[in-house]
């Protein structure tokens, strides 16, 4: 990829597109086996709660990028702090990008927001990168660590605290451990910036970034990028529109006019 391309990639969209990535504390409960049990809820002991997020906005640099955790708290199971940072990211954004957002760091946020007696963040559409994969490529695996290796930023994996030893150490106040679920957390949504990026123009369906924009200027609706080019049409069962390639990020859209007459369509039939 060239660097101009690179550059134009990664200009700020006209909507506030926030990306954001969480960590959780383990449910701690009393248990008879380690492999096939069962855990009724009279069996828990202490119910997860959320350790720390990371969040950037798009296109801002890495410098700028806001990390929060319950380290300094008397109850390091205590998120209401996090929470309420949580909450006032989320209201402000437009779009929130995350990697399995729809299915864990979102419901995980509400579910917690919700028993703090919380009120909810204003509506927000998701763009969950992991269901995109999923649904566009036939990836090995779908997991964030695995597309960051595909696109060249591979996932941080500590060497002080391999595996559950990290949240392990953390919950004991190893500030060592603190320092490395920082960085952890941090490189997550770096990476989950960089993997947006490379499956956006692929998407089938992003949310238009240029609703709010009262510039008249044709531009893409995935990047919001000025350079886009007449390249055939697209038909469809009742229209004919233009089809236009984006310079900037690669994506393609449409134009929404359809050149077909009303006097043809009336008698197109369907099937």
């Amino acid at each position: 990829m060239s660097l101009l391309r690179l550059t134009m990639k990664l200009q700020v969209s006209k909507l506030k597109v926030l990306l954001i990535d969480i960590e959780t504390a383990p449910i701690e409960s009393y248990h008879w086996r380690t492999w096939k049990e069962n855990i009724g809820i009279d069996q828990i002991k202490v119910d997860w709660t959320i350790l720390s997020f990371a969040a950037k906005w798009l296109g801002e640099p890495m410098k700028k990028a806001v990390y929060l955790d319950t380290f300094d708290q008397k109850d390091i199971r205590d998120d209401r702090e996090v929470l309420e940072a949580l909450w006032a990211k989320l209201n402000e954004a437009d779009v929130v990008v995350a990697h399995n957002g729809l299915a864990f760091d979102l419901k995980k946020i509400r579910a917690r927001m919700f028993i703090a007696g919380m009120d909810p963040f204003s509506p927000v559409r998701v763009i969950d990168t992991i269901l995109h994969a999923k649904q566009l490529f036939g990836f090995t695996s779908n997991k964030l660590a695995w597309i960051g290796d595909l696109v060249g930023v591979p996932k941080y994996k500590s060497k002080k605290f391999p595996g559950f030893l990290l949240w392990e150490q953390f919950l004991s106040r190893n500030v060592e451990a603190r320092k490395e679920m920082r960085k952890y957390n941090l490189i997550d949504v770096d990476v989950l910036e960089r993997v947006y990026l490379r499956l956006r123009p692929w998407m089938e369906v992003h949310p238009n970034v240029n609703v709010t924009d009262p510039d008249e200027t044709m531009a893409c609706p995935k990047c919001g990028g000025t350079h886009v080019q007449h390249r055939g049409w697209r038909t469809t069962q009742v229209g004919t529109y233009r089809r236009f390639w984006c310079s900037s990020c690669g994506g393609w859209s449409y134009d929404r006019k359809n050149l077909l007459p009303v006097t043809r369509r009336r008698v197109l039939l369907g099937n």
